[in-house]
Order: structure tokens, then C-alpha cells, then sequence
């Protein structure tokens, strides 16, 4: 212990510096990986605590078939009428706007109650007749503050003013206070539920077993209804984890990796500062366990450190993630997602970082342990530590398993996907690609490298000297390009993926739209809330002059269980375009009532043409007949496509967000924008030509790709720390080198322009390379995206995407390149020469 102690603990007290900086290697590492855990964590914290804050006392709600209004007056009678139940709370619980007077919008949670919901919150005088006086809403103190003066609700009739409002302190604690509350029958009637509810909250009398009222209360309400503890989530909330973090997953995986091989690095450097210490050790009887211990001992502070900085740097990048997310919950549950740190994350963190500091010390303390001791006690020169460069052999294999990687996400996607296997095949797949992607990145590297040889023949000495020392060191050389590379290939693919929606979007719209789109809500993830249009806005639109119809939509969301929502939705003209991957698209068909269906739906359901798919409604449950499969994205591929009249046949009347209002002969789309601006019918409208609402669009999905964007910054940091860390490691093992060249005349600046130059080396060769992979793994992942999300998106490239972080990349690469440099031009001359 005594040896440990002096061998390996000694030097993290003399070498601070170079410990911190082994210590931010492993916690770059660990931080990526950690973010996910913390955004997984926080959403159900979130969830949980919207929960508990609503539910109150009651441990057991009832939700109906749909999202909302899914559960008529019958079901609250049979909930009532269940053994065990002491009181059953029905609920109006819908996620509206709240707008400010300068126009800014809060999303909200709007409920309407009777006086039952006294069992929540406590006897507070509620009466039947009070209630059915109430002219004005109730509303949070917190949002009264919030909003100010002059401030409306809106709903699916129109906008309800709040000046008048009531506040009420008991609502401060749900929802963070961005709470407005009304009689159920207010509610109703402003949220287009006649007759119907969202939840019911039960209460069960004294001593009665949960887990046995919960199975009694599921047999009286039906399959089509669902029995939810305050922990379960809202079911639409569930899939954010299906549409992100597979990838989140997938990336912070191959940046541990690339965060192992920094971790060698820096032990490495550790060992090579201390041979003459080791050699000392073992030729005065240190046994190899005493020095393989002492650097396993030494990795495993490091790694415990290192943890600790990487659920610092974790919980740093769950803040833009969830930042990026917390629009989706509160679009579709009402719920803010924000940040909870919870010990399992720093649990993780911890266990993270010292298994991959053990792991990837391993091998360099077993070589410290064979060490030379004769050699290095008589300052003969060390074995030669430069390593040949990869094989064309093994480059010509890594470019065929690149290729199998690309042929099994093809085979993943191919026929729509429609085969369940496809759906385990198509992560592993592109794993393997992006795998492959980084060894051929880091083998590739010093080629690259030397092709920049003829330009330095006739350069400086510093110019050469460091062309020279990247090709004879091509294992470091490739870890840093790698790091550098996924840092570039990541911006490159999240702006590329960006454009290709776009693209995608432009070419559909360009075949169908033919007139303006008239909406109250964003184009994407708004269905759940109720801020749509009113009945009377839209008769309206109709009688303006030049508009020859009104064509409108509406989406239901039906199911109860995360893993199992259908999102169904019907249009007077809908657009019957879609790849059809089974079946057919026949319109006599269609208007008879048969259904077009996803290949989300079909593949994890197992349904065909001439199957027919199960709904769920409030009243029971429905068959369907499938008239085909096509490939379309909505819900994840988990959509049905039916005729207006079905769809209110089974649902009811649905309001809707968006209408396109088609103009007459002779009238463009520019007069038809202008006439329904000038009317004036809702100031909430945005009205919008089709080149407007691909911007608009394009806008939306990328503030959801923003949580991609905090990724690709914790990569720059991780570069960073990548080539420091190897410029460190490759300047003492060259103090001999370095003393020779000081010795013969090569200046301080000379020293220090050589350690510059090897990192914009690195960095150019990593930058090229690492595009060059990237377009690979940006093929994959289209490839793959049917699968995972739903969409089938074209190749498209962003050349300026490309240059910007290649350029970021270099600047990063000659920042972590000062410290070395400095440490370079200072090596003293004498002390080097006696370093071997």
C-alpha cells in the first residue's frame, strides 16, 4: 500500500493539473450518457408531480377511450356505483392557451368541476346553485400575475376573458399555478364535450385494497377505458421516449466509447510520466499486482472524479434537451418537462465513470507492469511506442462492413417495414454503421494526413515535424479525428435531417395545396390542445367574397396505454397520395368506409388489407376494414385515415385546428390571404400561402431537433478535451525529442507552431473524414427513420452546414492546442536530455 501510495496517489497531489484534466476526459465521457438518464428521470418526476398536485387524495383515476371528452355519463355512473368506491370526481381536463394582452401565449390547464371536487381540495362552501351562477372563471393567482391585464382564455368557441377572474390560492399548487378552473358545464360547452368528461378521479372508502378495486373498477368501466394511478403518466406523453431517446441512446453509447479510448489516453500519459518511478519499484521486488493495482487504484479516484464532473456535465446538457422537449408536454399533457436530479443519476454517473476508467486502464497497467527495468535504469532508449498505421486490408474491411451495415438498414426498411423483426433490426443496423463509421474515421485520419506531406516538403521545420508525428503516432492521431469527426458528422446530419423534412414538406404541399391554410394553432404536436377553431370562424371564412369552400379536418387520439395510441383522422378532401405499401388507395372504397392505416399500426398490430382495425370510442368498442397500408408518419406510423363521416359517426362533431380555404376561378392565393386578413374574424388566425407554411413548418420541426443541437455542443466539448488530452500525452513522451530540437537551434515559437500545427492538422483530417462517414450515417439514419419515427424524408444535403462545423471543429482543435504548445516552447533543454 505503501508503494500505491507513493507510486500512483503521490502524483495526483503533485500533478493536479494533469489529474483534473484525466478527470474532465472521463466525465465528457460520462455526461452525454448521463443526460439521458436525467431527461428519462425528469419527465417522470414532472408527470408524477402534476399528478400528485391534481389527484390529491385520490390514488386511482379512470381515463376514457380518447384523449379528450373519452367518457360519457354513463361510465361516471358505473364508477360511482363500483364496490369501494367512497366518491368519484368527474372532471373536464383540457390543455388551452392563455394569451396575454401583448399577445404572448401560456399553455395552460383548463378544468371544469361540480361541487365533488370538494374530495380534492377540501371543503371550500361549493353549491350547486353558486356554481351555476358563476359568470367568470377561476384562476391561479400565480397565472392572474403572469398574464396581467387584458388577458383571454381561449377555447374551442372562441376567447373567454379573464379580467373578471377569480382568484383562488388553492390552484397555486397544480400545474405550477397555470391553472383556470369553471363549472363543468362551462367547460363543456367551451371545450366542445356535450354530455362527456376526461377523468375521473376516484376515492375509495377507508381500508379498501387499491390493487383489487383498481381490477373491479377496469371490469366495470370496459376495455375501452383505462384505470391509472398518479404515477401513470398521460399516455401521450409516453410517446416523446419512443420518437427521441432511441437516438439520444444510440449516441451518448458511441461517445462512451470514443470517451473509453480518451480515458487510455490519459492513463497512459499517467504511466509514461512515472517509467523511471516504475522501474525503480519493480527492480527493488514491486510486484505486477502492486503495480497494476496502484494504476487501477489511481484510475478508480480518477474515474469516482470524473463521474462526478460527468453528472455535472450531464445535468448542463439536460437543460437544452428538456428545454426542446418541455414544448411537446405541454402541447399534448399541459405539463412543463423541468430538470429533476435524482440520485439514480448520480448513481450512474459514478458507477459510469469508474467502470470505464477501470476498463480502459487496464491494458496500459499491464503494460506498465512488463516494463523493461534493465532499459530503463541504464537510459537505454525505450522500446518504440509508435504503432503502424491500419492495414488497406483492414480499411477494405472496414469499408464492407460499412457497406453490410448500410445494405441491413435498407433490408429494416424495405416493403414499408411492415415485419416486426424490421423494427429490432433497423437500431442494431445503424449502430453498427456509425460504429463502423468511427473506425474507418480513425484509420482513414492519417492518411489523410499524408497527403498533406508533399505540401509540407517544402514548409517550415515545424511543418514537417508535425506531418512526421501524426503518421507516426496514427492510433492517436485517429482518436482524435474521431473525436472531431462525430462532433462535425452530428451538426452536419441534424441541419442536413432539417432540410430534408423540409424538402419533403415543400414537394407535398406543392403537389396538393392549392389554396391557403387558415389556423389557430402551430402545425405540429397541437391536437390535444383546445384553442382551436370555432364553428361560427369558420362558417364565417366560407361567406367571405372569392372563396369557393372550406375544407377542414380533425384527429382524435384514441387508446389509453402509451405503447397502443391511434391517432385517427378524417378530412372533407383528404389527400389520398400516400407510397401505398399494401393494398390500395381506391376512393369508392374509401367513401363506402373502409380505412387507410399506417405502417406503425400495421406492423405492431400485425394487420393487412382486408383486416379489419380495433378502435376504441367512448361507448364501446368498433372493427374497421383496412383497405390498405401507405406510408405515412403521423402518430409514428400509428394513424388511421377515414371519411369525415365515420369519423364524427363514432367521435362525435371534433373541432379543428387548421382549414384550407379553397379560392374561386380567377382568384390567386396573394388576393385570397389578403381578403381574410382584412376581415379580421379572430385575431389568433394565421393565415398563409403554401410557401409560408413550409417556413412555418420547417421552424417547428427545428425547435424539435434542438435537443440534437445540445448534443453536438457536448461533442465540441468532448473534443476539446480530446486533443488536449493526446497533445498533453504525445509532449512528455517526446521530452527527449523535443530537448534534441531546442538543442540544435529550433526556437520556443518554433516549438510551439509544431504542437499548433499537428492539431489543425488533425482537425482538417477529422473534418474531411468524419463529413466523408457522416454521409453514411445520414443515409442510415433516413433509412432507418421510417422505422423509428414514421416519416419517409429524401437525401438532402446542407454544404453550409458542412463548413460551419468543420471550421468550429478546427477553431476547437487549435484552442485545445495553447496549453500544449505553451508546455512545448518551455521544455528545458538539459532536463530533457536526461528525461531516457
Amino acid at each position: 500500500m505503501r508503494a500505491i501510495r507513493l507510486l500512483a496517489l503521490r502524483r495526483l497531489r503533485l500533478q493536479p493539473l494533469r489529474a483534473l484534466v484525466a478527470a474532465v476526459v472521463i466525465g465528457a465521457g460520462v455526461s452525454l450518457t448521463v443526460s439521458v438518464v436525467v431527461v428519462m428521470t425528469s419527465l417522470q418526476a414532472s408527470v408524477e408531480d402534476a399528478g400528485r398536485a391534481l389527484a390529491g387524495p385520490t390514488p386511482l383515476r379512470v381515463i376514457g377511450a380518447t384523449s379528450r371528452g373519452g367518457i360519457d355519463d354513463s361510465t361516471v355512473a358505473k364508477v360511482q356505483q363500483t364496490d369501494g368506491v367512497a366518491a368519484a370526481i368527474p372532471m373536464v381536463q383540457s390543455i388551452t392557451l392563455a394569451e396575454r394582452a401583448d399577445g404572448h401565449e401560456v399553455a395552460i390547464l383548463a378544468f371544469g368541476f361540480d361541487c365533488r371536487v370538494e374530495v380534492l381540495f377540501g371543503p371550500f362552501g361549493c353549491s350547486d346553485a353558486g356554481l351555476a351562477a358563476a359568470t367568470t372563471p377561476f384562476v391561479a393567482p400565480k397565472l392572474a400575475a403572469e398574464l396581467g391585464k387584458g388577458a383571454v382564455l381561449r377555447t374551442d368557441v372562441g376567447r373567454t376573458p379573464l379580467d373578471g377572474a377569480v382568484p383562488v390560492g388553492a390552484l397555486d399548487g397544480v400545474n405550477e399555478g397555470r391553472v383556470v378552473a369553471m363549472p363543468l358545464a362551462t367547460a363543456q360547452q367551451l371545450f366542445v364535450r356535450p354530455h362527456a368528461v376526461d377523468v375521473i378521479y376516484v376515492q375509495p372508502r377507508p381500508g379498501v385494497d387499491l390493487v383489487a378495486l383498481r381490477h373491479r373498477l377496469e371490469a366495470a368501466v370496459g376495455p375501452n377505458h383505462g384505470v391509472l394511478t398518479p404515477k401513470d403518466p398521460p399516455p401521450v406523453v409516453g410517446v416523446v421516449l419512443a420518437a427521441f431517446l432511441p437516438l439520444f441512446t444510440i449516441i451518448a453509447v458511441l461517445t462512451l466509447a470514443i470517451g473509453a479510448v480518451l480515458v487510455r489516453n490519459s492513463v497512459a500519459l499517467s504511466i509514461e510520466e512515472r517509467r523511471r518511478q516504475t522501474a525503480i519499484v519493480s527492480a527493488l521486488g514491486g510486484s505486477s499486482r502492486t503495480l497494476v493495482g496502484g494504476t487501477l487504484i489511481e484510475a478508480a479516484l480518477l474515474g469516482l472524479v470524473g463521474g462526478a464532473f460527468g453528472a455535472l456535465g450531464g445535468i448542463a446538457v439536460a437543460h437544452p434537451i428538456a428545454a426542446s422537449l418541455t414544448d411537446f408536454t405541454e402541447k399534448s399533457a399541459g405539463i412543463p418537462l423541468r430538470v429533476h436530479v435524482e440520485p439514480v443519476a448520480v448513481i450512474v454517473a459514478l458507477l459510469v465513470g469508474l467502470v470505464v476508467a477501470l476498463g480502459a486502464a487496464f491494458t496500459p497497467a499491464r503494460r506498465a507492469a512488463r516494463l523493461d527495468v534493465a532499459a530503463e535504469l541504464s537510459n537505454r532508449d525505450r522500446r518504440d511506442e509508435a504503432t503502424g498505421a491500419t492495414s488497406n486490408v483492414r480499411v477494405v474491411l472496414m469499408l464492407a462492413v460499412l457497406v453490410v451495415g448500410l445494405d441491413l438498414c435498407w433490408i429494416a426498411q424495405r416493403r414499408g417495414a411492415l415485419e416486426p423483426w424490421q423494427a429490432t433490426l433497423a437500431p442494431l443496423a445503424f449502430v453498427l454503421t456509425c460504429a463502423t463509421s468511427s473506425l474507418l474515421t480513425a484509420a482513414l485520419a492519417p492518411r489523410v494526413v499524408r497527403l498533406a506531406e508533399r505540401l509540407a516538403s517544402g514548409r517550415s521545420a515545424a511543418a514537417r515535424l508535425a506531418v512526421g508525428n501524426l503518421l507516426r503516432e496514427p492510433k492517436r492521431t485517429g482518436v482524435m479525428a474521431v473525436a472531431l469527426g462525430f462532433a462535425v458528422g452530428i451538426g452536419f446530419i441534424t441541419a442536413s435531417f432539417n432540410s430534408s423534412v423540409r424538402t419533403a414538406i415543400s414537394d407535398n404541399l406543392t403537389v396538393h395545396l392549392t389554396g391557403v391554410t387558415v389556423s389557430s394553432l402551430d402545425p405540429n404536436n397541437t391536437v390535444n390542445i383546445d384553442a382551436k377553431m370555432s364553428p361560427d370562424t369558420i362558417a364565417r371564412l366560407g361567406a367571405l367574397p372569392g372563396v369557393a369552400r372550406v375544407d377542414t379536418g380533425a384527429v382524435v387520439v384514441v387508446g389509453h396505454e402509451p405503447g397502443s395510441l391511434i391517432g385517427v383522422r378524417a378530412f372533407t378532401d383528404p389527400w389520398l397520395s400516400a407510397e401505398v405499401l399494401a393494398g390500395s388507395e381506391d376512393r369508392g372504397q374509401f367513401d363506402a368506409g373502409r380505412v387507410l392505416i399506417g405502417p406503425g399500426l400495421a406492423r405492431t398490430e400485425g394487420l393487412r388489407p382486408g383486416d379489419a382495425v380495433h378502435l376504441d370510442t367512448p361507448t364501446g368498442s368498433v372493427e374497421v376494414p383496412i383497405m390498405g397500408v401507405v406510408q405515412d408518419g403521423d402518430f409514428g406510423g400509428r394513424n388511421v385515415l377515414m371519411t369525415m363521416g365515420l369519423l364524427e359517426q363514432l367521435y362525435g362533431p371534433q373541432p379543428t385546428g387548421q382549414v384550407i380555404v379553397q379560392p374561386q376561378p380567377g382568384i390567386t392565393a396573394e388576393q385570397l390571404v389578403s381578403t381574410i386578413r382584412a376581415a379580421k374574424l379572430d385575431p389568433d388566425l394565421v393565415v398563409q400561402t403554401r410557401p409560408e407554411v413550409v417556413s412555418r413548418v420547417s421552424r417547428d420541426i427545428g425547435k424539435q431537433l434542438a435537443s440534437f443541437d445540445a448534443l453536438q455542443r457536448g461533442l465540441l466539448v468532448m473534443s476539446f478535451v480530446a486533443v488536449l488530452s493526446t497533445l498533453l500525452l504525445v509532449g512528455i513522451q517526446r521530452q527527449r525529442e523535443l530537448g534534441m530540437l531546442a538543442a540544435v537551434g529550433m526556437t520556443p515559437r518554433e516549438l510551439a507552431r509544431m504542437v499548433v500545427y499537428e492539431a489543425g492538422l488533425v482537425a482538417v483530417a477529422g473534418a474531411i473524414v468524419g463529413l466523408g462517414v457522416s454521409l453514411a450515417n445520414y443515409g442510415a439514419l433516413l433509412l432507418i427513420t421510417p422505422v423509428i419515427i414514421g416519416f419517409k424524408d429524401p437525401f438532402v444535403v446542407d454544404p453550409a452546414a458542412a463548413a460551419v462545423y468543420a471550421s468550429i471543429a478546427i477553431v476547437v482543435a487549435l484552442l485545445a492546442a495553447c496549453w500544449p504548445a505553451w508546455r512545448a516552447s518551455r521544455v528545458e533543454v538539459l532536463r530533457a536530455l536526461q528525461y531516457e
